[in-house]
């Protein structure tokens, strides 16, 4: 059986980073969410204007 691979977790210091409004911080975290996000987008943007596929 295989292993799930899960990408590291952002560390604490990077999001006090982000938060402190460091822009490199907060590319991290945009690029580490935007795997999770960017499908429900596409799928937002799919239903609000009716299209069958993006």
């Amino acid at each position: 059986m295989e292993q799930k691979k899960y990408r590291e977790l952002i560390e604490f210091d990077v999001i006090q980073a982000a938060i402190q409004g460091d822009a490199d911080s907060i590319n991290q975290i945009i690029a580490f969410f935007s795997l999770i996000l960017m499908p429900d987008a596409k799928e937002n943007l799919r239903m609000n204007l009716g299209m069958s596929s993006m």
